[in-house]
């Protein structure tokens, strides 16, 4: 699957999952962040996204994006933090 395939195959699934599992705007701003930077990176299995780079992506503070982050975590959207 081509790099662009992926990506829309990722949103889409994340999308239809919303409806079962809901998730605050700004986990879901978060999750896309990611999810391009995971683009950016030719889908690699590992990257490390620095806070400062998510802080001024998301327009979030430390502790908003450290509680998305958990959010995240605990609805098994993202597991890779």
């Amino acid at each position: 699957m081509e790099a662009e395939e992926k990506y829309i195959n990722q949103l889409e699934n994340f999308y239809s999952n919303l409806d079962y599992n809901p998730l605050s705007s700004k986990a879901i701003c978060l999750y896309q962040v990611i999810l391009h930077m995971f683009y950016k990176a030719n889908w690699s299995n590992t990257i490390k996204i620095a806070n400062n780079v998510l802080l001024s992506k998301t327009n979030l503070d430390l502790s908003s994006l450290q509680r998305k982050r958990n959010e995240l975590v605990q609805k098994r959207i993202y597991k890779l933090f």
